[in-house]
């Protein structure tokens, strides 16, 4: 197999320097220890996205017949972001069309996502990430529950931040004040 830049023989990929030097720029990639140009790829890598195709029957035995296999494939329901519908989920039909000779679910539900308070998306890297176990133990499961829920109309991402977390548990708290004081009139 032979590219523009790239020659590949016995699995070594090597630059075409003929080709290069017509060429004003281009990358020269090269081993960081030793700076040689003859590079190999790693082999023994699994690509996210390609594992991830696998997941709708990967989880359960395969490529061996299970019985989890023959009991939880295909699946009727997966439940998403829309971020991620060709990267993942598209994959995961494709795999599961090749390998299982049919589809991994039937229905697909793509929900919202959870944002932080300015409308970027969570990330370890950014550090605006928002532990939901923090916040269960500082304001309770149910004032998270009933945020998320309040804030999950559909066709619209979720800003979450830990003030709106505070603000319904407080709202709640009302709700179940009002509560006993009604049921102690009647």
């Amino acid at each position: 197999m032979e590219g523009f830049f790239f020659t590949e023989m016995q699995d070594r990929f090597s630059i075409i320097e003929d080709h290069v030097i017509e060429i004003k720029y281009f990358i020269e990639l090269r081993c960081e220890n030793c700076g040689s140009v003859d590079l190999k790829q790693e082999e023994d890598v699994l690509d996210t996205w390609f594992s991830s195709a696998l997941w709708p029957f990967g989880t359960l035995g395969w490529p061996e017949d299970t019985p989890e296999l023959q009991k939880f494939y295909p699946t009727s329901l997966l439940v998403t972001g829309f971020d991620i519908i060709f990267f993942w989920v598209a994959r995961m039909i494709m795999m599961g069309m090749h390998f299982m000779k049919e589809k991994p679910f039937g229905d697909v539900y793509i929900h919202a996502l959870v944002r932080d308070e300015k409308g970027e998306k969570m990330s370890k890297t950014k550090g605006n990430v928002i532990d939901p176990l923090d916040m269960v133990e500082k304001y309770g499961a149910d004032s998270l529950r009933f945020t998320l829920a309040a804030l999950a109309a559909q066709g619209r991402d979720i800003r979450l931040s830990e003030k709106r977390i505070e603000g319904y548990k407080h709202f709640a708290n009302k709700i179940w004040e009002c509560i006993k004081v009604c049921s102690d009139k009647f």
